[in-house]
């Protein structure tokens, strides 16, 4: 066993031991360097000063089962088990308090030092505020920004279908073990960030959604984000658990505006009269972020630009394999169309050839879509073949 994959077990051995999130864990954090360290102490080990009998007894048993169980049920269902000194930690989370000791993930987490922006809001959420959550997300991934929120119904799963859209990964927090459906409507969503992003829990397999959770996982998706939008919010929602913990982690905090008659917008218009930033697209949170994270951003104008010439590249290819399906004497009647459309008698005195031929070569074209019929009986080359 190698001395990652031995320091993994003895992580899940002090997850089963101590709990995920106890101030016995963290304590032994602090005093010792490694879980291998924790795991191998005796019980004078731990300092009576420090630690209380209780503690010292509970780090006593040292029975490895239940944390090989679980390391190997992970194997099996594809599930990274990612320690706190592992080196693919998210280095972000390092710095909140209370950590979690162990990541369990689906799929690939992202470069750390990509610009991380969260989205949330509420469930119940209007048209207007799902369109907004996909459109930013999509713009934020097509820049270079790694797009982070939960994947309850709402603006949550926007924010991941407006990332999938720009072909780009996201980060999927969720409040249940990674191997469990939250909801049957996250089914496809699931697949999708586990392909393309990484889908992480603190919570061991198996373990269903509680509604203590979310408060837990919300911590999460504020450390891993250099910046939170709040795009719709009610006088009393969740997504305010995710503000304070933001606010707490000392991120920056967006509200995306909204009508004063809509309940949808409430909650963020309470938040920019307490100081949040307006959000009124992807650059106007993209462009606050630092120096160093903007050198990992392309600017919206670009990435544009980039698109349209792609787009260009790609439909004269698609134009010069689909010539390449015509026959000679096709590509040889094609040549006599220029900018104007021609009418089937200027096509005989053209090409020399008679009614009737030119009439059967025109309606192939026309079927082929190399041609199109415009007024009077004149014919075109159509616009997407054209030069």
């Amino acid at each position: 066993m190698s001395m990652i994959d031995r320091e993994t077990l003895y992580a899940l051995w002090v997850l089963h031991t101590a709990g995920q999130c106890s101030s016995r864990t963290y304590k032994a954090m602090r005093y010792f360097s490694s879980f291998e360290e924790i795991f191998r102490a005796s019980p004078l080990d731990y300092p009576r000063e420090f630690f209380t009998p209780a503690e010292r007894a509970a780090f006593s048993c040292k029975d490895l089962e239940p944390a090989g169980k679980t390391l190997r049920y992970c194997e099996e269902q594809g599930i990274s088990v990612v320690h706190y000194y592992h080196p693919a930690y998210p280095p972000l989370l390092r710095e909140i308090y209370r950590p979690p000791l162990v990541l369990f993930v689906k799929g690939r987490l992202p470069d750390p030092s990509l610009p991380s922006i969260a989205v949330v809001g509420s469930r119940k959420c209007s048209e207007h505020g799902r369109q907004f959550a996909a459109k930013f997300a999509y713009q934020t991934a097509l820049c270079g920004g790694v797009v982070v929120s939960g994947i309850a119904d709402g603006i949550d799963q926007y924010a991941h279908k407006g990332a999938h859209l720009a072909g780009k990964p996201s980060i999927a927090v969720l409040p249940c073990g990674v191997d469990v459906l939250y909801a049957e409507s996250c089914r496809e969503l699931y697949a999708y960030t586990e392909r393309y992003g990484a889908l992480i829990s603190e919570y061991l397999p198996k373990t269903k959604a509680r509604k203590t959770h979310f408060e837990a996982r919300n911590r999460i998706i504020s450390a891993l984000s250099q910046a939170v939008v709040v795009v719709e919010a009610g006088e009393r929602s969740g997504a305010f658990l995710t503000v304070n913990h933001a606010i707490e982690q000392n991120k920056q905090v967006f509200a995306v505006p909204g009508s004063p008659d809509s309940p949808y917008s409430k909650g963020t218009n309470l938040l920019l009269s307490e100081g949040a930033m307006i959000c009124t697209d992807a650059r106007s949170v993209l462009s606050s972020l630092g120096s160093v994270f903007q050198q990992k951003l392309t600017p919206l104008e670009t990435v544009k630009k980039q698109q349209a010439e792609e787009k260009k590249k790609k439909a004269a290819k698609e134009k010069e394999a689909h010539w390449e399906t015509l026959s000679e004497p096709e590509r040889a009647f094609c040549s006599f169309f220029g900018s104007e459309p021609l009418s089937v008698d200027e096509l005989c005195m053209k090409s020399g050839r008679p009614f009737g031929e030119v009439l059967s070569l025109l309606r192939s074209l026309e079927t082929a879509e190399v041609l199109e019929s415009v007024y009077g009986g004149y014919y075109q080359i159509k616009n997407d073949h054209s030069d």
